[in-house]
């Protein structure tokens, strides 16, 4: 098991994309072209990145969506890993003025951003130290904290679709394999 963005930019070394059906079928075609490989469809979940925050936070400043962050963020703290600030598929400070500033005209600076280990940005947001923290969307502890997930009404983040890798010549061979 793979994620289609995760083989699109690691594995295939091919530019970010931000649409599922288009990232899906350019892993699809070139993990067969290039190296033998099947693709499933997707399993069914989608562990994408997604920004988070406290219940008591998105309703204070009206968050319901990346949008809405935007339009807030110099009033709030950014809690997240340090990969995610550092990677182009992620939403660092000076990328995301960069990306949606000009299209959106605004500027998207956090008040404060803090690169924390993975574990200690839930820590971090609980005890009320940052307010709104990078996620992957599959995340037990956004169910079990209660944060909001803000929906990513701009299609910035990658789809990370979960699916199956195989033998191409085996799944040909197995027709019951293939489903």
């Amino acid at each position: 098991v793979e994620y289609t963005g995760t083989a699109l930019m690691n594995l295939l070394a091919q530019p970010m994309a931000t649409d599922k059906d288009e990232v899906w079928q350019t892993v699809h075609d070139l993990m067969e072209k290039d190296n033998g490989i099947a693709t499933s469809n997707p399993l069914g979940f989608n562990n994408t990145y997604v920004m988070s925050v406290k219940p008591e936070t998105a309703e204070q400043y009206n968050l319901k969506t990346l949008s809405d962050l935007i339009e807030k963020s110099p009033e709030l703290n950014l809690g997240c890993t340090v990969e995610f600030i550092q990677r182009e598929d992620c939403l660092p400070r000076k990328k995301l003025v960069e990306t949606l500033s000009g299209r959106y005209n605004r500027d998207a600076t956090f008040k404060d951003v803090a690169g924390l280990d993975a574990s200690l940005r839930y820590d971090a947001i609980e005890a009320g130290e940052v307010d709104v923290v990078d996620a992957f969307a599959t995340d037990a502890l956004l169910s079990k904290l209660g944060l909001t997930m803000l929906e990513d009404d701009l299609n910035f983040f990658p789809p990370y679709y979960a699916v199956n890798f195989s033998d191409k010549a085996l799944v040909d061979g197995d027709p019951q394999l293939a489903e």
